[in-house]
């Protein structure tokens, strides 16, 4: 399973998801976890054949925040890692 996540983060894509990998260990499905910032998600958004596009487009929201001053739709945000 992939899980994405958008979440305002300061830290480099490569380190955001560790934390979650923690939190959901117990979880016994084998995952890949994606954080990407709402900058990242703009940035790909017009890019039809990206990883984050296509997750957008076919992926199942399991949770949402609804935000009026979101840039995007996002699939549980966090505001900070």
């Amino acid at each position: 399973m992939d899980l994405l996540v958008i979440a305002e983060s300061r830290e480099p894509r490569y380190r955001r998801a560790s934390r979650l990998y923690d939190i959901l260990s117990d979880i016994p499905v084998p995952m890949d976890i994606l954080v990407y910032s709402p900058d990242d998600v703009a940035e790909w958004r017009d890019v039809h054949q990206a990883f984050i596009t296509t997750a957008l487009r076919e992926g199942k929201v399991l949770h949402e925040k609804h935000d009026r001053e979101a840039r995007v739709r996002q699939p549980f945000v966090r505001k900070s890692f």
